[in-house]
């Protein structure tokens, strides 16, 4: 017998040893060959097996491989697939480009101005409707995730409406403005995030409905946006919207996705002891540092009226999540185009109404948005006119960055020991509940700080312009363009006045009250830029183009607060 075990555990080491022999790890760092940076989310895989992971946001990979793993590929979205040998190496870096576009395709430049993709001496990269309809975001910053190598974008918050920020060429500036420029249809916008009083109500490039996109270009060399100057520093995003076409009939399109979301990610919190302080019970504490669970009925909280409440000593692993509700996002569009040889138009409405993961309706956001889009052309002259309207509105919860002492709604939930059902609490003005008795006089009954205190606010904005094209003579071509972007944002705040009942609970322990606030804040923006233009194209052989442009731009931008 005691050979065979020996045999048995000889068997065993041999088969742990070639198992582990089987595999080994890769490391590596994947790269864009067009500007060097990183490539968060890039695929890696083992050519010819489903062995495969995802780089990080900052492009780095780690990979268990089979020992006779020859090949490694390498492959982002707009980006071609590399392969690269590993020849017995644990760290396999890959750099890879763009895909090719075809030699004839047509991309939209500087000043809106549409040139052949070959005969353009910079970066510039396209990302049409299609890409942007299937995302299924409710706004056009999101809808770019993970469409353009290179490009950074960031969800503020995760409240509707908050902001998002584009990265195009690096953080350039730790404390400056690191966004690039807005250009619609030719004419550049506002894109200021609303961010006040530590609230987050959004940016303005989030107010475009993706439903009228026709295409993105984003430029990201400086000789691509050294006509805009200074506000072009870091990349231009040309947005292109949707026209009539020739046709014989109206067109008419209807849009409609529905999204729920979840909190991808919670505080990973132990379970294993309950409220108190010292490894010792505190029904007044905030905290789990208390005596290990034993599953004992015990009182808890405080003491009202000769009574006091019970429950088993136990933890409750799903008390932060039971809080949270199922999000909602639902958007619908639809278009109406038409025209012929000589007119075309085309009209748009979209609804988006989203409500958050906060209970109730304290984290919504509304927004309705018009559009209306024509062009006449004749012999000589063309002209064509733009016309978008945004009215937006809702409301955002506490965030703690406020006037009050109690506005911070994230706050109060940690500071739930891990036995208290935080659902429980809902009825903020029941006997235990109530701000004369909830349970610890270091927080506040979260849903206290959900319906007391909060800011809703409100927007309208109008944004356009018109242009007109006159062909001088045969190649020269002169423009004048006229845009303008007006929005007008109203916010309120408030939070309500927080006084203790003398001799209850809270006023025995001090707990600090407030005096509460009434807030009122408006501000109005204004842009208006006009460009004057003069353009000679001809070709002097087949090989060989010349490309002239002169022009003057006025740009005027106001705000009044």
């Amino acid at each position: 017998m005691k050979r065979l075990a020996m045999f048995l555990a000889f068997f065993v080491l041999v088969g742990l040893h070639l198992t582990m022999a089987q595999t080994m790890q890769i490391t590596g760092l994947v790269t864009s060959s067009e500007d060097g940076q990183p490539l968060p989310g890039a695929s890696v895989t083992v050519k010819g097996t489903t062995v495969g992971t995802v780089t990080d946001f900052q492009g780095k990979y780690t990979l268990s491989v089979p020992s006779s793993a020859q090949i490694l590929a390498f492959s982002f979205v707009g980006m071609k697939t590399q392969e690269v040998a590993i020849n017995g190496r644990t760290t396999v870096d890959a750099l890879i480009e763009p895909t090719t576009v075809g030699l004839e395709e047509v991309v939209v430049t500087a000043m809106g101005i549409t040139r052949s993709q070959k005969a353009v001496g910079y970066s510039v990269t396209t990302v049409n409707s299609a890409e942007i309809s299937k995302s299924g975001q409710s706004t056009l910053m999101n809808s770019l995730q993970g469409k353009v190598a290179g490009v950074t974008v960031t969800s503020g918050g995760g409240l509707p409406g908050a902001s998002t920020k584009v990265i195009l060429r690096g953080y350039a500036s730790i404390t400056g403005n690191n966004n690039p420029l807005y250009v619609v249809d030719g004419s550049p916008i506002d894109n200021t995030s609303r961010v006040q009083n530590g609230v987050d109500f959004g940016n303005g490039a989030n107010d475009i409905n993706p439903d009228d996109i026709e295409s993105v270009n984003i430029l990201k060399g400086a000789a691509a946006n050294a006509i805009y100057g200074s506000r072009a520093a870091n990349g231009v995003i040309m947005i292109t919207t949707k026209k009539g076409k020739a046709s014989d009939k109206i067109k008419v399109t209807f849009s409609s996705n529905t999204t729920f979301s979840n909190p991808v990610r919670l505080p990973q919190n132990q379970n294993e002891f309950g409220q108190g302080w010292n490894a010792l019970s505190d029904l007044t504490q905030n905290g789990s540092w208390g005596p290990k669970f034993n599953a004992k009925i015990r009182p808890w909280g405080a003491i009202v009226d000769n009574a006091q409440l019970i429950k088993p000593y136990v933890a409750l692993p799903d008390n932060v999540s039971d809080f949270f509700d199922t999000g909602t996002s639902f958007n619908n569009s639809i278009t109406f185009s038409g025209g012929n040889e000589v007119t075309n138009f085309y009209l748009s409405y979209a609804n988006t109404s989203e409500n958050g993961m906060i209970p109730g309706n304290m984290d919504i956001n509304k927004r309705n948005t018009f559009a209306a889009r024509g062009t006449v052309k004749g012999k000589k002259i063309t002209f064509s006119a733009s016309a978008n309207y945004v009215n937006r509105n809702g409301k955002n919860p506490p965030d703690g960055r406020g006037n009050s002492n109690a506005a911070n709604l994230y706050s109060d939930i940690l500071q739930i020991p891990r036995d208290v059902s935080i659902v429980d609490q809902k009825d903020y003005t029941s006997t235990f509940n109530s701000s004369d008795s909830y349970f610890t006089p270091f927080a506040y009954n979260p849903y206290y700080s959900l319906n007391e205190i909060g800011s809703s606010f409100q927007e309208n904005r109008f944004y356009g312009n018109i242009t007109l094209d006159y062909e001088i003579i045969k190649n020269l071509k002169a423009t004048w363009r006229v845009g303008t972007d007006v929005s007008n944002f109203n916010r309120e705040d408030h939070e309500a006045i927080l006084s203790f009942t003398p001799g209850s609970y809270s006023d025995l322990n001090k707990k600090k009250g407030d005096p509460g606030y009434v807030g009122n804040y408006f501000d109005t923006n204004t842009e208006l830029n006009s460009d004057i233009l003069l353009t000679y194209n001809k070709s002097i052989t087949e090989n060989i183009g010349m490309n002239l442009m002169a022009g003057y731009n006025v740009n005027e931008r106001t705000k009044k607060s």
